[in-house]
């Protein structure tokens, strides 16, 4: 969840590092900017953001669930001694976690005299180094750059495990509009990349509502699926498993305490809105079934996650290139030797084609694999886990399908 969140860690501090800075003009109070298909715009920014191929949107719930603060009306802005922020839009590459936030501050007259973009910037890398996130290498910009209709003096830096961060900063009046970007891979020209999907305002767009919070697009429904005995069965996927009779299910309970979370919501039959959002804050996935051989721990796993906001095509593959680069590289830490191995086909799993990766690990005389199957069904993304002791136990396993 670290990549996803980078962007946030500098909410905390964005009034702390403010205070004491300002300059009094006539008001121009800030406005929403709105979603046109793939495209966020934003006039009172003078922007427009289009959205690369694997990147997402956040919803104003999503923003808030990551922040831990509900949204806020914007009438606010018309207190003049008001001082909040706001978050007009958040969207990440759901590959690789590179992310842009988009902001707004304001200030009461009284803090908002002397502002200077300089002081702005240097009181917040003071503040970022205290933050524990490794902040180091500030570099301010030679010259304001320019993005949209408006020029933004930025500043440089590096947190985490070398992510480069640029916030960039337009001052009018009591209010402070900020654009956060982050490159994971601490690239200076994917950040270039990045920043480059901003633009000025099409004319297209002129006069266009468009709407300030862009909806799922998932179309069909998620069920948790139900168990009769030693058959297991999921409607959504149109997927029946046949249990072993030395296999152990987990209750609904089990998978509740798991993911830690409330088990009134996986008593609905369906996932519900309110189980979505709380799937948004543990990484995504919901788990809704999961067996093991009690006497070999062989193992099988089924999960679901809605198809992100605003993306136009989902990167299956991407997707799962990084689980299963996660779980090598969760096994390697605690010194196991292993391997991977992508099919270049896919599997017939039910009633669904599905795509397949899997983990070798071995240790000594241990030695078991974890295949990843994913698919896509009326618009979520589903991914069977299936651990085994080799492939000859893992083709027996898929046979209960």
């Amino acid at each position: 969840m670290k990549r996803l969140f980078t962007c946030f860690i500098l909410i905390a501090i964005f009034a702390l590092a403010l205070a004491g800075c300002g300059r009094s003009q006539s008001e121009n109070l800030p406005t929403r900017g709105a979603w046109h298909g793939h495209t966020y715009v934003s006039e009172y920014f003078g922007l427009q953001f289009t959205l690369p191929e694997s990147w997402v949107m956040f919803t104003d719930t999503e923003r808030a669930i990551i922040t831990g603060t509900p949204p806020v009306s914007w009438d606010i802005f018309e207190d003049i001694e008001a001082e909040i922020e706001v978050h007009d839009m958040r969207a990440a590459d759901f590959i690789t976690g590179d992310d842009v936030l988009i902001r707004i501050q304001a200030f009461a007259p009284d803090l908002a005299e002397d502002m200077d973009y300089v002081g702005y910037l240097q009181s917040m890398s003071s503040m970022l180094q205290f933050m524990g996130i490794g902040a180091r290498n500030f570099q301010m910009g030679a010259v304001p750059r320019q993005i949209g209709e408006y020029q933004w003096h930025y500043m440089t830096y590096l947190i985490f495990d070398d992510a480069l961060q640029m916030i960039l900063v337009n001052i009018q009046g009591r209010f402070v509009r900020t654009i956060v970007a982050t490159a994971q891979n601490g690239s200076a020209s994917n950040l270039d990349n990045i920043l480059n999907n901003f633009s000025a305002i099409d004319s297209a767009f002129a006069g266009e509502t468009g709407t300030p919070f862009p909806g799922t697009s998932t179309p069909g429904t998620a069920a948790f699926g139900t168990w009769d005995g030693n058959v297991y069965t999921n409607p959504s996927i149109n997927l029946t498993f046949n249990m072993p009779e030395w296999y152990r299910a987990y209750t609904t309970l089990e998978l509740a305490n798991d993911m830690e979370i409330p088990i009134r919501m996986m008593e609905t039959g369906t996932i519900g809105t309110e189980l979505w959002e709380e799937a948004f804050f543990i990484g995504g996935d919901i788990d809704v079934m999961f067996a093991y051989d009690e006497t070999t721990y062989s193992s099988v796993g089924l999960s679901v996650r809605r198809m992100p906001n605003g993306m136009r095509t989902f990167p299956l593959h991407g997707y799962l290139e990084r689980h299963i680069n996660q779980e090598a590289q969760m096994w390697a830490s605690i010194g196991f030797d292993i391997e991977m191995e992508f099919a270049q086909t896919t599997t017939r799993i039910g009633a669904h084609e599905w795509y397949s990766g899997r983990v070798i690990v071995s240790f000594e005389s241990l030695t078991f694999m974890a295949e990843r199957f994913v698919t896509i069904v009326d618009g979520y993304v589903w991914s069977l886990v299936v651990v085994a002791d080799n492939v000859e136990e893992l083709g027996k396993i898929l046979g209960m399908f």
